[in-house]
């Protein structure tokens, strides 16, 4: 953390309701974007946007600055440009720790919020329903040749507005980074995160130990495929990193079941992929449902290889 951040938190004795949390790192392209979502909310609560910028070799610093010196709102802004380059996960977990509010949002550099009430919708919904701790919402996503898919991720199987945990860890991650708000019911994140190498999920994981996530029916923000980091990499990469993050995350789970769940999906590809839709209800779990998405035989292996620790830590 420089200096000049640091005492600018130390100095703000208004604690804002809501922190957005944008990582960014050479998002020249999209930041303007992403900032401009975020400067137009209309609420009547404080807001502070927190941009942890990974130490970026293009413009990216210079677009963040005009907004800080020009744009009416831009005392919302607090931007830190990290003197080397930490990584995604290491950004992700200061900018995280560095936030203020009541509550998160998130929104990377190059994803962007088009819904001005997106923030006051969610929040009053937190603030109505404390039993939630986590609320998200559809998007459409942009690809890099201009098309823009209005479909839901896992819509073909998720039927469900309202979860918990076990709902996470069996269905994996349907929900979009720049949808989700969360009730900030931490003061630093655990330390095996920057071991794993993808965050949003394993992040509402962790959220949802302390309470229900909920979907809100409105979208209100657009994410940017195969631009980031992670989705411009190949699929093998892709799952690789995937899988080798559930496993140290499975490790570190508060609940068995979780740690249970999240091991049988290191040893299995596709934990639901049947066509039938398994699960409707919200608290209706039995080894049934698992025995009904993947094969005796393959729970008998996981099983095997988690109690026998035989070659866990090699990953596909």
């Amino acid at each position: 953390m420089t200096e000049e951040f640091q005492d600018s938190l130390l100095s703000n004795k208004n604690t804002p309701l809501v922190s957005v949390c944008m990582i960014t790192y050479n998002h020249e392209k999209y930041i303007a974007e992403a900032i401009e979502g975020v400067l137009m909310q209309e609420v009547d609560f404080d807001v502070e946007l927190i941009i942890a910028d990974d130490a970026s070799k293009d413009n990216t610093s210079e677009i963040i600055k005009k907004y800080v010196d020009n744009h009416p709102k831009g005392n919302w802004i607090k931007y830190n440009r990290h003197r080397s380059n930490l990584g995604m996960m290491p950004n992700f977990i200061w900018a995280l720790e560095a936030c203020q509010g009541k509550y998160v949002a998130l929104c990377e550099g190059d994803d962007f919020w088009n819904d001005p009430s997106k923030l006051k919708k969610q929040i009053e919904f937190l603030e109505k329903n404390t039993h939630f701790v986590l609320t998200y919402h559809p998007v459409d996503v942009l690809f890099p040749d201009g098309r823009l898919n209005k479909y839901e991720i896992g819509k073909k199987y998720i039927k469900i507005s309202k979860g918990n945990q076990v709902d996470l860890s069996l269905y994996g991650n349907f929900i979009h980074t720049p949808s989700v708000v969360f009730k900030k019911n931490f003061r630093h994140i655990p330390k095996y995160f920057k071991d794993l190498e993808v965050g949003d999920f394993f992040l509402y994981l962790f959220i949802c130990d302390k309470g229900k996530f909920s979907r809100q029916d409105f979208k209100g923000a657009v994410y940017r495929y195969g631009v980031g980091t992670f989705t411009s990499e190949s699929l093998d990469s892709i799952r690789s990193k995937f899988k080798k993050s559930l496993l140290i995350a499975s490790k570190n789970q508060n609940h068995y079941l979780i740690r249970m769940i999240l091991m049988l999906r290191v040893h299995q590809d596709n934990l639901y992929s049947s066509k039938k839709i398994i699960y409707k209800g919200i608290s209706c779990y039995s080894i049934f449902d698992l025995i009904s998405a993947i094969s005796f035989i393959q729970i008998a292996k996981a099983v095997y290889k988690a109690i026998f620790r035989i070659e866990t830590s090699k990953l596909p």
